[in-house]
């Protein structure tokens, strides 16, 4: 029997509902891979395609996902937590119904992505991308967002609580039904 690829070997536990802990699939390409329902631990994607994959229910604990592509990804109702996100693309994903936690998206690339019913919680989002998103229902609670882009975002029914904006860039942002509190707006 010949020996899995990496990709393959990855799908197939996925496909089987094995965790997948502690590997390191940097820089690997996982383009439209199903990875659907996946629990990754402590898993190095930094770097990697996953532009297309589909990580819908996927439980991300733990992992390395700085620079990875991430664009037209289906992320819907996956769980992150302490997972380092920095400098990632996630342009056009869908990623609704997402709940990310204690997770550093720093300079992450949301433009164009779905981001309904989304939590940040205690993250990292300083200088994220979020400009054209459309956001409804997104929750930033307790989150580090000093130097974030919302401009052009149109913000529906969020909550954005504990955040300092200060340096953020609102350009054509547009809040409809957005609750703000304790939120830093100028120096």
């Amino acid at each position: 029997m010949p020996r899995r690829s990496l990709r393959e070997q990855l799908e197939h536990d996925c496909a089987r509902a094995q965790p997948v802990s502690g590997q390191s699939l940097a820089g690997l390409d996982l383009s439209g891979a199903d990875l659907k329902a996946a629990t990754l631990e402590s898993v190095d994607l930094s770097g990697a395609n996953l532009r297309g994959a589909d990580l819908r229910e996927a439980v991300l604990s733990g992992c390395k996902l700085s620079g990875a592509r991430l664009d037209e990804a289906r992320l819907t109702h996956s769980v992150w937590h302490d997972c380092v996100a920095s400098e990632a693309c996630f342009g056009g994903a869908d990623l609704r119904e997402a709940q990310v936690f204690n997770s550093d998206l720093t300079g992450a690339d949301f433009r164009d992505s779905q981001l309904r019913n989304v939590n940040f919680v205690r993250g990292k989002l300083g200088g994220a991308n979020f400009s054209r998103t459309r956001s409804e229902c997104l929750s930033i609670l307790d989150s580090d967002t000093a130097g974030i882009d919302l401009s052009g975002a149109l913000l529906l029914r969020c909550l954005i609580m504990d955040a300092d904006f200060t340096r953020a860039s609102l350009l054509g942002t547009h809040l409809r039904a957005a609750v703000w509190m304790r939120v830093k707006l100028c120096g």
